[in-house]
């Protein structure tokens, strides 16, 4: 394991400062309250759309298509002058018999079915953080996230028959220290007002979250990895699966599933408190925004290496 680059540097810091941005607009999100008469009146309610927050997530990660498509122009267009370059040769020298047989360029597919494993664990771990995020403060969810690092550093052993090494444990024991710090302070604060049980719930939500998101990059790095799948596809296209799936049938099923006289999610609702909320809807274009520069320099650039 090498050392980063200045670069890489930059780029993890970028991540870490879009990634708080896009949990605070999340978290605004959360706190809106909004009515609207569109299709019969509404009164003023939270928007509590978890699962429709995780589509607008699946949409900004779908924007790197269009920097994977200007990146696969540029490498057709070098493809077509190297292989003029090498035409124009021969035919000025007139030497047929030492014609190259050309390069061959293998190049991975646009579209790939192994894009829909790691899709399913985003839209997983995505959805559960994002219905803990309703219950627990923003600074406590940040920091939840962290088990991340727990997680994957186990699943990596487990399934990628990885080593760690002794800085590794330490670092995800301080880690688990502080996690369980983190917990049981946010859990004791509100032991009082009676609802540490649901803080607990949320808390557990956003550790599964975490799990699912670990599964998810060690599918990518078993299954991507070796298939040469530049950065930028590997995010639009499990954006793209991500939009498809969500849309087209996960919210489709729980507007269907009724609790207490309502939709679990409502897409409809949410769309209409967006269109009703200027904030609400800065707010949304904020989040698909920031993920699609965060997901270009994603880590898995570098392959979780």
């Amino acid at each position: 394991m090498g050392r980063l680059t200045c670069l890489q540097l930059v780029l993890t810091a970028g991540m870490l400062i879009t990634g708080s941005i896009n949990t605070l607009s999340k978290k605004a999100q959360n706190d809106c309250t909004v009515g609207y008469n569109n299709s019969g009146y509404s009164a003023p309610h939270k928007f509590d759309h978890p699962w429709f927050q995780t589509l607008v997530m699946f949409c900004g990660e779908a924007l790197c298509l269009i920097g994977f498509a200007i990146q696969r122009t540029r490498e057709n267009r070098k493809i077509n002058r190297e292989s003029l370059f090498t035409q124009f040769s021969i035919s000025e020298s007139g030497d047929y018999a030492d014609q190259p047989e050309g390069v061959i360029y293998h190049r991975p597919p646009v579209c790939h079915w192994i894009f829909i494993l790691p899709t399913i664990c985003d839209l997983a771990g995505t959805t559960l953080a994002g219905i803990g995020l309703v219950i627990v403060n923003a600074s406590v969810w940040q920091m939840l996230r962290g088990s991340i690092i727990v997680f994957t550093g186990l699943l990596s052993v487990v399934f990628l028959k990885r080593k760690l090494q002794r800085f590794h444990v330490v670092g995800i024991s301080i880690v688990v220290f502080g996690l369980c710090v983190v917990g049981l302070s946010a859990v004791f604060s509100q032991s009082q007002s009676g609802e540490s049980w649901k803080l607990g719930v949320g808390i557990l939500l956003i550790v599964a979250g975490q799990l699912a998101s670990a599964a998810q990059m060690v599918v990518e790095e078993a299954f991507l990895k070796k298939r040469g799948f530049p950065p930028l596809q590997v995010v639009g296209m499990e954006g793209l699966f991500g939009v498809i799936l969500t849309a087209g049938v996960v919210l489709p099923i729980l507007y269907h599933i009724d609790i207490g006289g309502k939709p679990y999610e409502d897409g409809l609702d949410a769309f209409y408190q967006i269109i009703n909320s200027w904030f609400l809807l800065a707010m949304i274009c904020m989040t698909a925004e920031i993920y699609y520069p965060t997901d270009t320099v994603n880590p898995k650039k570098f392959w979780h290496r």
